[in-house]
């Protein structure tokens, strides 16, 4: 699934807008919906309050280990059936995290 870019990087390093609106209206929406979406994929989620994950994958997970042995910890782990790989009696999930896999690249024509 490709994603249309709403900006563009100028050679001053500065960001345009890369698509016309019919109104600024339009535009503030636009923006704001791309933006959110991208807070909400880096965003942590407690377990406590959010719950699991509602689909298998991989995902960033805050572990906290409850022997004390190390700090908490932020590590890439997978869910299936419900559960992470990583949750045992040591280790417990607190927050998880999506992870954004892009597409490989593919040259525009």
């Amino acid at each position: 699934m490709k994603h249309a870019r709403l900006t563009y990087r100028s050679s001053f390093g500065d960001y345009g807008c890369a698509v016309d609106f019919r109104d600024d209206f339009a535009e503030k929406c636009a923006f704001r919906n791309k933006l959110g979406k991208f807070e909400d994929a880096y965003e942590w989620k407690p377990v406590a309050k959010m719950g699991l994950p509602k689909e298998n994958g991989t995902y960033y997970v805050t572990v906290h280990d409850t022997l004390g042995a190390m700090e908490d910890a932020v590590l890439r782990d997978e869910f299936h059936d419900g559960k992470f790989s990583l949750e045992s009696v040591d280790y417990k999930v607190v927050a998880w995290m999506d992870i954004l896999i892009p597409e490989p690249y593919k040259e525009e024509e």
